[in-house]
């Protein structure tokens, strides 16, 4: 059975029976390796998307910075040089973001794992299917651990932030582009 239509069925029985759908062995197993696969692809879109953006920022960062080196210094290159490390960090905070949504994906992948693994030691050891959302929130807002080692967590969401947005595939080409921008302006002010 499909995930579709058996989740036609799951509705159908949810009416039928005030909420609650008892989900045979089998059923759950199937729909948990098709959850499995959409979140894996998910979260796999998300760096395909965040490259993409890269892309963008960075030549138009450099577009910018390009018409500022060239340009008679003045109020207009320097406001084009603050306005490339403005745009470069209002992205890198977006991506940052970006990042921790993806993120928010990653403990239902592991809890997934662990199932099909058969692994004891995980804190959640029965996952029912249908909970994307679900975890998602849990791990995104609360960053609660999911095996008993994870000593580290909780932390604080804007810690986490703080954490990702460091990390060097987000910070770049971001870092370098403020650099880059910020050293435009003290040599148009300094002209």
């Amino acid at each position: 059975m499909s995930m579709s239509s058996g989740v036609h069925e799951v509705e159908r029985d949810a009416i039928s029976t005030g909420g609650y759908v008892p989900v045979s062995a089998t059923d759950k197993v199937g729909y948990l390796k098709e959850e499995y696969f959409f979140l894996q692809s998910q979260y796999e879109d998300f760096d395909k998307r965040s490259l993409s953006i890269k892309g963008w920022i960075a030549g138009g960062a450099l577009a910018a910075l390009g018409f500022a080196v060239k340009a008679t210094p003045g109020k207009a290159t320097g406001f084009a040089c603050i306005a490339a490390a403005s745009i470069a960090l209002s992205i890198w905070i977006l991506e940052a973001n970006w990042k921790m949504f993806q993120y928010g994906l990653r403990d239902r992948i592991r809890i997934l794992e662990a199932f099909f693994r058969g692994q004891t030691d995980i804190l959640f050891k029965d996952p029912a299917p249908f909970q994307i959302y679900h975890w998602w929130s849990i791990c995104h807002v609360n960053g609660n651990p999911i095996y008993p080692n994870e000593k580290h967590r909780p932390r604080p969401l804007w810690l986490r932030f703080l954490k990702v947005a460091a990390e060097p595939f987000v910070c770049l080409p971001y870092v370098v582009l403020i650099a880059l921008s910020l050293i435009g302006c003290f040599y148009v002010w300094s002209s």
